[in-house]
């Protein structure tokens, strides 16, 4: 088999070039490495262990679309290298990270506020809910919950307001309070307006421990996100 003193001086060269880029990338000299990578590409188009070299580095420096080229032509030429492969889908996952991190810096450009974490007061949400249970839900951006609690105290209000029976209850509320001025047979007072009176113990007392609390816990994970790295 002849052997063509061109091609062993081609090889030798590629050799040459490939030990310098590899002292260049431990002293962490990006761009030297891919100079020398560039020109083993021109000597051998095909050589895989230059065009992967040459795109890690570039990945490195944070060259991804230059990166993501240069692993795809190494795909061409060498389609079952697997650490290209696993590489060139890391390049375009962050890409595609970058990209979707850049509309949303451009949407808080152009909508300021739109992003910022709205945190809300446990005192407020208790004072809230005290006065009419549910508004601290809302104020706490609950919406469902807030609208529920609202509507069931409302919605028993206007059932005790509407019940004759109401009057009784009060009546025999007052003979507890007042024992000796109480009647010898207290009126009788409807299962629907008890049932009603417990739906708004309930309720408020349900929304003036929950209302500070949500809010509590808000705050804390805006603590949480705000002592993130990178925050």
């Amino acid at each position: 088999m002849t052997i063509n003193p061109e091609d062993v001086k081609r090889s030798a060269e590629i050799d040459r070039l490939m030990s310098r880029a590899n002292v260049h990338r431990m002293r962490g000299e990006y761009i030297e490495v891919e100079d020398l990578c560039k020109q083993i590409i021109e000597l051998d188009e095909n050589n895989a262990d230059a065009r992967e070299l040459m795109a890690d580095m570039l990945f490195a420096r944070g060259q991804l679309q230059p990166a993501a080229d240069e692993y795809k032509k190494l795909l061409e030429y060498h389609p079952d290298r697997v650490s290209a492969e696993t590489k060139y889908a890391k390049v375009i996952l962050e890409m595609g990270e970058n990209e979707h991190e850049r509309q949303i810096a451009q949407e808080m450009l152009e909508n300021p506020g739109k992003y910022k974490e709205p945190q809300s007061h446990p005192l407020l949400a208790f004072i809230f809910s005290a006065v009419v249970p549910g508004v601290g839900q809302l104020y706490n951006r609950e919406m469902i919950k807030g609208y529920i609690i609202l509507g069931v105290f409302i919605f028993s209000l206007l059932i005790l307001a509407m019940s004759p029976d109401t009057k009784n209850l009060l009546q025999a509320f007052g003979a507890l309070m007042n024992p000796q001025d109480a009647p010898t047979k207290p009126p009788p007072v409807g299962t629907l307006v008890i049932l009603m009176v417990g739906a708004l113990v309930f309720t408020y007392i349900y929304a003036v421990i929950d209302a500070p609390i949500a809010a509590a816990k808000a705050a804390d994970k805006v603590r949480e996100k705000l002592s993130e790295p990178g925050s």
